[in-house]
């Protein structure tokens, strides 16, 4: 059951895999003064993490996914402790602050082409607009005494 979601081509993913390893190189080259190691960090992390999924890709590739991602769940938490110190260092750091949010906005604009066919996920094109009732609604019941709205005394 396909559910409206077209996998994306791998080689779409593999260019935005290595273009989401220019967006962290980037922001590791970037001037940001004592958190630049923290960036170095989250970037090296992430390029493990990207190279890791590639040799279990390329050793078992009718793995399952979810034993890829056991297999692959120390990296990725590498990858998430790396992005939590800098957003600490970014909360004093304006230069942190601001090449953070950059990284960030590189990361959901390359997230969106990837997964731009996933319904439900930003980047999937225009919602379908609400569909109509199927019966129009009723009219209320008049109220008072009568039922029919008159009131006599």
């Amino acid at each position: 059951m396909n559910f409206g979601f077209n996998p994306p081509d791998p080689k779409d993913v593999m260019d935005a895999m290595e273009r989401l390893k220019d967006v962290f190189a980037r922001a590791a080259n970037a001037d940001t003064g004592s958190a630049q190691p923290l960036f170095q960090k989250l970037s090296d992390s992430f390029n493990n993490a990207i190279d890791a999924a590639l040799k279990l890709q390329k050793s078992n590739p009718n793995m399952n996914p979810q034993q890829a991602m056991m297999q692959l769940m120390p990296t990725l938490m590498q990858v998430q402790t790396s992005m939590q110190r800098l957003e600490q260092a970014a909360r004093t750091n304006p230069d942190a602050a601001e090449a953070l949010q950059e990284l960030k906005g590189d990361l959901q604009n390359e997230m969106r082409a990837l997964m731009g066919g996933m319904p439900g996920f930003p980047g999937a094109g225009p919602k379908q607009p609400p569909k109509p009732p199927v019966t129009p609604p009723k009219p209320p019941k008049p109220r008072g005494p009568g039922r029919d709205g008159t009131h006599d005394l």
